[in-house]
């Protein structure tokens, strides 16, 4: 990556804001009055380059702290699980149920009272196809083969899931006629399967209120659509069924660590010895990564 052409970028906006290397992604330090400015710098310093952008500029007079239970008691004290999973979202029910199936003592450990109650319950549900990234991102490979698994972990887990496809509409020929050829060949360079062209008629035929300026447009019929709250609960529940213990109302107050190796998750509900963690908080997992160094 050009670094000094990314400081450059990222400066012209705030002089004051830090750029270096880090672990090969861009990382910007330092203070901003506004999270305009913020996110303008954030946006600055992308470059192919890089393995991304590490935004930790903070907003001036601003700390944004998660809400702590007001439980307090030892029901953890001591307790040396194999693997600790932090945060109750679906990533981590996901990881969670993952692991017990390796029969692994695992155990779950979420600060609200309930799972799923952060991101995971607040989208749309969306499972996409992927067309709206780019060839090489690590994202991509993610998209496609979580797409492609859904299927199968809808009829393991009991879950209702429909691939009712998405539809790009065109509203002009010219739009159906040139964009079409190279909306095909993207999918194809992109490894999206079940990406075909429709015509005005196709479209009345898929979709009943089809809007009177369609002049055709492409359909994808790997996007499919789950309950993101029910998905999250079908995990841990599943994850439960195989062995997993799972602690709510349990916030992560810090760690102890021993030549770089955590030894010790100190929790609102006692001390925790785990052999090894994954860390799925979230929004909060910059809190926990730094905690761990």
């Amino acid at each position: 990556m050009n670094l000094a052409k990314i400081r450059r970028a990222v400066n012209k906006i705030a002089p004051s804001v830090k750029v270096e290397n880090y672990r090969g992604c861009v990382r910007l330090t330092g203070e901003l009055d506004n999270w305009a400015d913020i996110y303008k710098c954030g946006k600055a310093a992308v470059s192919k380059g890089s393995l991304g952008v590490l935004n930790d500029v903070k907003l001036k007079g601003f700390c944004e702290k998660p809400k702590r239970p007001t439980l307090k008691d030892g029901a953890l004290d001591g307790q040396k699980p194999d693997v600790l999973v932090i945060g109750g979202g679906i990533v981590g029910c996901a990881v969670a149920r993952e692991l017990s199936r390796l029969e692994l003592d695992v155990l779950l450990v979420e600060k609200a009272n309930d799972v799923a109650c952060g991101a995971s319950s607040r989208n749309d549900g969306c499972i996409h196809p992927g067309m709206d990234l780019h060839k090489g991102q690590l994202k991509l490979k993610y998209v496609l083969e979580g797409n492609r698994m859904y299927t199968k972990l809808a009829d393991e887990l009991g879950l209702s899931f429909k691939r009712w496809a998405q539809m790009l509409i065109f509203s002009t020929a010219w739009e159906n006629a040139l964009i079409s050829p190279l909306f095909l060949l993207r999918a194809k360079q992109l490894g999206v399967e079940g990406v075909r062209h429709v015509t005005k008629e196709d479209i009345k035929k898929l979709e009943p209120n089809p809007p009177s300026w369609a002049k055709g447009g492409m359909y994808m019929a790997s996007a499919g659509m789950v309950s993101p709250y029910k998905t999250t609960i079908a995990l841990c529940d599943n994850a439960i069924q195989n062995g997993a213990r799972v602690s709510l109302n349990t916030y992560v107050e810090g760690m102890e660590l021993d030549c770089g190796k955590v030894v010790c998750v100190h929790t609102n509900r006692g001390d925790v010895y785990p052999r090894a963690i994954v860390n799925c908080a979230g929004v909060y997992s910059d809190v926990i990564a730094d905690m761990a160094g």
